[in-house]
């Protein structure tokens, strides 16, 4: 029997499967997607809407940096018409903030915003998001150079640092790199007091928010702090000072502090039954032998550590003034229009916190040897933490307005 063949081009061609009828749209949608997402990738990453959320090291790493581009007064404007106001009259300042946000003060000279009453808690103030802080300068000191310092922790940090205008001030910002935050400061010489305003973010997210923030702020027109406070004027001594309307005054061993070497200033009558109950402390001591270099002598009964009380011996030699500190800090300042002295201390007596002393001296005349003006500050321990800075305020602003007769 003869085996038929076929040839192989006989064969019928098989019909292509229709299995996957929709791969061609979706394969399309697909590359759309792509497209449309990198470009719009590309877009976010050529303006800074990702800068409020990538890393400090991932910007730097792809070399993104905080060029931010500053708003025209008519764009700030517009950005906060609805936004509410926060005014401090007292340390001459306003700015606005998001009508949604809320803020609280956590001490003198501090408030804190946030985007809740919640995130205003307890807790630390590197927790929040943004921090505003007027801190007045004592009289006669420096202005620290740079206002901002690149340590925080004890450890250098690795900054960013750049000029930036607030409330029409040039002052400096900083952007701690590796804590994404970012912090601002603007300095100004007052007709009164003179203050550094500093702002805080320590929550990257609301960049945006601080620079309008910042934007807003403005000075106030200065109130004189000291309108209304009383004048203690003593004659016998050479000297006028200004003093709280509310506060008490006393002389040494029950005389009056118009008359005697020592006026005491209390913020409350019952101060003044115990010793050691005054706020500040003026001690006036002639010095017929020439004026002591320094003015003030702080006594370091130890090198380091808790400090003790000194001996009876060791304050013969200076009776009127017998301190004792550790890390005493000396500076220059002028009380009186005189440049005097001013030391920082640490020393606890009497349930007492003495924190400062200034001095100033002035030359001998034919009627009096020369004289050294002391200064004290103290405060109750148990007040120290929640009204130190009020009270160091009250004490700048009385050696300012401190006059020789």
């Amino acid at each position: 029997m003869e085996e038929q063949q076929v040839a192989i081009s006989q064969y019928p061609t098989p019909t292509p499967s229709k299995r996957f009828p929709w791969k061609k749209p979706i394969l399309i949608l697909v590359a759309f997607i792509i497209g449309f997402g990198g470009v719009g990738s590309v877009l976010a990453w050529r303006t800074t809407y990702l800068d409020n959320y990538l890393p400090a090291g991932v910007k730097e790493f792809f070399g993104r940096g905080e060029e931010r581009r500053e708003l025209t007064p008519g764009e700030v404007e517009e950005e906060t018409r609805n936004w509410k106001t926060y005014k401090d009259e007292k340390r001459a300042y306003e700015l606005k903030y998001p009508p949604t946000w809320v803020y609280g003060s956590t001490k003198e000279g501090q408030v804190v915003f946030e985007t809740s009453k919640e995130n205003l808690g307890p807790g630390d103030l590197a927790s929040k998001a943004i921090v505003v802080t007027a801190v007045t300068l004592p009289t006669g000191s420096d202005v620290p150079d740079p206002l901002i310092d690149d340590e925080l922790y004890g450890e250098k940090q690795k900054v960013e640092r750049t000029s930036v205008t607030i409330g029409g001030l040039q002052g400096e910002q900083v952007i701690f790199l590796d804590l994404d935050w970012v912090y601002s400061a603007v300095f100004r010489e007052g007709t009164y007091q003179r203050r550094i305003y500093y702002f805080n973010l320590h929550k990257i997210e609301h960049r945006e928010i601080y620079d309008l923030m910042i934007s807003t702020f403005a000075f106030l027109p200065e109130e004189d702090p000291t309108e209304g406070w009383k004048t203690l004027k003593n004659e016998k001594y050479g000297y006028s000072i200004k003093y709280p309307s509310t506060w008490l005054t006393g002389g040494g061993k029950g005389t009056l502090a118009q008359s005697s070497p020592l006026a005491y200033f209390f913020v409350k009558r019952e101060d003044m039954e115990h010793e050691g109950g005054e706020v500040v402390l003026i001690a006036v001591q002639a010095y017929p032998g020439g004026i002591p270099d320094p003015l003030i002598s702080v006594k370091r009964c130890k090198e380091e550590g808790e400090c003790k009380d000194c001996t009876k011996e060791e304050c013969d030699e200076d009776e009127l003034f017998c301190m004792e500190g550790c890390k005493a800090e000396r500076k220059s300042i002028t009380i009186g229009g005189v440049q005097g002295e001013q030391v920082a201390f640490m020393f606890i007596a009497d349930n007492r916190l003495y924190k400062i002393g200034s001095a100033v001296a002035q030359s001998g005349t034919a009627s009096h040897p020369p004289r050294v003006y002391f200064f004290t500050f103290a405060i109750r321990y148990s007040q120290y933490e929640r009204e130190e800075t009020k009270y160091r305020e009250i004490y700048d602003l009385m050696l300012s307005t401190f006059k020789f007769l």
